[in-house]
């Protein structure tokens, strides 16, 4: 499923990473994230929508990483 975001067609989050696959997808899509968050044009609205979606995807990668790495 994809939702808009700012203007910006983003592939939908999962509730849970299940897969080291998953995993990998969502650090790019963090780290591609924190690229344009940096930029100092973009507008407030946009930035905080994207930011909302920057710490759902941390959120999702810190728990995967608890739940792998706790055994």
């Amino acid at each position: 499923m994809l939702t808009w975001i700012g203007g910006i067609m983003a592939k939908a989050l999962p509730d849970r990473i299940e897969t080291y696959e998953q995993y990998e997808e969502l650090l790019a899509r963090l780290v591609d994230g924190a690229k344009k968050l940096s930029n100092p044009l973009l507008d407030d609205d946009v930035r905080e929508k994207m930011m909302a979606v920057y710490d759902r995807i941390d959120g999702l990668l810190g728990d995967y990483s608890e739940r792998v790495y706790r055994q």
